[in-house]
């Protein structure tokens, strides 16, 4: 209270009146506000010629936020501008789906490149996921638990058909976190037990808790790792098998680049004439 005012007992209305002002600057720093439903469809489709999703979640936000800022202003001030834009897209998706291919292959601007790249990461994360097979072995059961449990997230009841994709995929995902770690809590001990019995046996008690302790210490970190070498694996696979698809259609892929460009072109030139056009919020 005392940011907003030196003195909050004597100035409760103005507090209140500059609080709320600031509470309602913070939220909209924070959520992409859609004043009709109908556009969130076309700033989707605008968002993906806006750069990566490798960027940063802020960045993401701020480039959302103005992007659905310039598609609701000309959708009032230039409707047929915007339409134009939408068709350009419709045309391009077209020409995707009667070649086979996709955005993330066709967005590529260095095919052979990454090509050599992701086949050189492909064998090399290949190599060093062989050293994490002790984080694999440990984490199985986590793992599993959480594969079994995930697909009690997707609820019968019917919702909104517009949230029913990210309504099931965050509870899947909040029931496969919960499976990961109760089989975590159930699996870990019984595993260090092991340890220490299997230890104990050879090399006394004093040595079996000591390789237990170790060994308890090494589970999460171990499966942590693990994970994270499978998922690079997984992204170069991904990078070497969208670098081949271009490769092979070089030709109409190499069109539909210079398409793509084309668009990417005319959502940043919509945003810069929304950034000299539209009134300054006071």
């Amino acid at each position: 209270m005392s940011d907003l005012d030196p003195d909050p007992a004597s100035h409760g209305a103005g507090i209140l009146q500059r609080g709320t002002q600031h509470l309602q600057r913070e939220l909209e720093s924070l959520v992409v506000n859609i004043e009709q439903e109908e556009l969130a469809g076309v700033i989707d489709r605008l968002l993906d010629f806006m750069g990566t999703s490798a960027a940063s979640l802020a960045l993401r936000v701020e480039r959302h936020q103005r992007l659905a800022r310039a598609v609701q202003y000309f959708n009032l001030t230039e409707p047929d501008r915007l339409t134009r834009l939408v068709q350009a897209i419709e045309r391009y998706e077209d020409r995707l789906k009667a070649t086979g291919l996709s955005d993330e292959v066709v967005r590529q601007r260095h095919p052979a490149l990454a090509l050599w790249v992701n086949f050189v990461g492909v064998l090399k994360s290949s190599a060093l996921i062989v050293l994490n097979l002790y984080g694999w072995a440990n984490s199985l059961i986590p793992r599993w638990t959480a594969y079994l449990l995930r697909p009690l997230g997707r609820r019968r009841e019917p919702l909104d058909p517009a949230q029913v994709g990210e309504a099931v995929q965050f509870r899947e995902a909040l029931w496969g976190t919960y499976g990961g770690w109760y089989g975590a809590a159930v699996a870990f001990p019984m595993q260090t037990y092991l340890v220490y019995r299997l230890v104990g046996k050879s090399a006394g008690p004093g040595a079996g808790a000591l390789a237990a302790a170790l060994y308890a210490l090494s589970l999460i970190p171990s499966w942590r790792l693990f994970v994270h070498r499978r998922d690079i694996l997984r992204q170069h696979y991904v990078g070497l098998r969208d670098a081949v698809h271009f490769l092979l259609k070089s030709r109409a892929a190499t069109k539909l680049h210079r398409q793509r460009r084309r668009l990417q072109r005319q959502v940043r030139s919509l945003l810069a004439a929304y950034d000299a056009l539209a009134p300054r919020p006071s």
